[in-house]
This record gives structure tokens, C-alpha cells and sequence, in this order.
């Protein structure tokens, strides 16, 4: 799957992927606002769980290990 877009507007924000969703859960069980499940049977490289970057140049990446790579510092709010 490809997803592709043109983020354009002279003036306001933009957003390539927005993802919202409200939990109200009554009994009980897990909620997820993503869950990426991947399986490597084979591959010649590196796998990926997450890759970020702009342009080509990776800014943070998750492998199939769980090795976790930032290109400089990494700030998580919230």
C-alpha cells in the first residue's frame, strides 16, 4: 500500500495523515491508537518497523530487533 499526497495551502495547517479516534470502552480489553504488527520470514537487509525521514535521510527508525536510531536529539510529549 502507497500513500501519497500534496500538502500545498498558502496558509493554515496541513496534515498528510490524521488519525483520531475516541475510546470509551465499558469493559475491559486493550485499545491501540496504532498497532503495527510485522513478520520477517526473509530478507536480505534490514527490516523496518518504523522508518521516518525526510527526503531519503533517516530521522528515527525502529528495527526488526527493536533497536530504536534517532538522528540527533529525540523529544516525546505528552
Amino acid at each position: 500500500m502507497t500513500l501519497s499526497g500534496l500538502l500545498n495551502q498558502g496558509t493554515g495547517d496541513e496534515y498528510a495523515i490524521d488519525l483520531a479516534y475516541t475510546t470509551n470502552k465499558a469493559t475491559s480489553g486493550d485499545d491501540y491508537g496504532l498497532r503495527i504488527t510485522q513478520t520477517d520470514t526473509a530478507s536480505p537487509g534490514t527490516s523496518y518497523l518504523a522508518w521516518m525521514g525526510v527526503g531519503a535521510v533517516s530521522k528515527f527508525n525502529v528495527d526488526n530487533a527493536g533497536a530504536v536510531t534517532t538522528a540527533g536529539a529525540l523529544t516525546i510529549a505528552g
